[in-house]
């Protein structure tokens, strides 16, 4: 999962961010099954996801999967914890 997450943001990086949205959500719905919708590299994978929206120019779908991140980080880690603030 870190190494196919890896290669999604390369390919953002590469200016081909459609491609990698594609990629990350593949990823975050695998790191879901396997590792649950709650982890840590769940959620840091579905952050990147909201970065791979906006990169492509998806804003409302961009702030809406970061909105999901920073709540489920702020109900599993507390409003406190680094990753939140």
């Amino acid at each position: 999962l870190m190494s196919r997450a890896d290669l999604a943001w390369t390919i953002v990086e590469q200016g081909r961010a459609d491609e990698g949205v594609g990629q990350f959500e593949a990823v975050v719905a695998d790191s879901a099954r396997v590792l649950g919708d709650r982890h840590p590299a769940t959620l840091d994978r579905l952050a990147r996801l909201g970065q791979a929206l906006m990169r492509a120019g998806r804003y409302p779908e961009a702030i809406t999967t970061l909105e999901q991140a920073v709540a489920r980080r702020t109900e599993i880690q507390g409003p406190d914890h680094a990753n939140v603030l």
